[in-house]
């Protein structure tokens, strides 16, 4: 005797099959999701604007050292001292 387990993907906002996995994070907060190509579509459609917006996080700027205490101008943070 033979068994055979199928494990199925449904997409987690429908009842379709044929979707993948996709890996997402919002404020610190990973999230995984099942969806089918349309619904893909749909979630590209909604984040393109703040993907195109913002940086990667390899891309995200590093912090800057803060300047010693002590009175600072605006017309001069960050330039070369001299």
């Amino acid at each position: 005797m033979a068994i055979r387990i199928q494990q199925i993907l449904i997409d987690d906002l429908g009842s379709t099959d044929s979707v993948t996995t996709r890996h997402f994070g919002l404020e610190d907060v990973s999230y995984e999701i099942d969806l089918s190509p349309t619904n893909l579509q749909r979630l590209h459609k909604a984040l393109d604007p703040f993907i195109a917006a913002g940086n990667t996080a390899l891309d995200r700027p590093r912090h800057r050292r803060r300047a010693p205490d002590g009175p600072a101008s605006s017309t001069n943070a960050g330039a070369p001292a001299g």
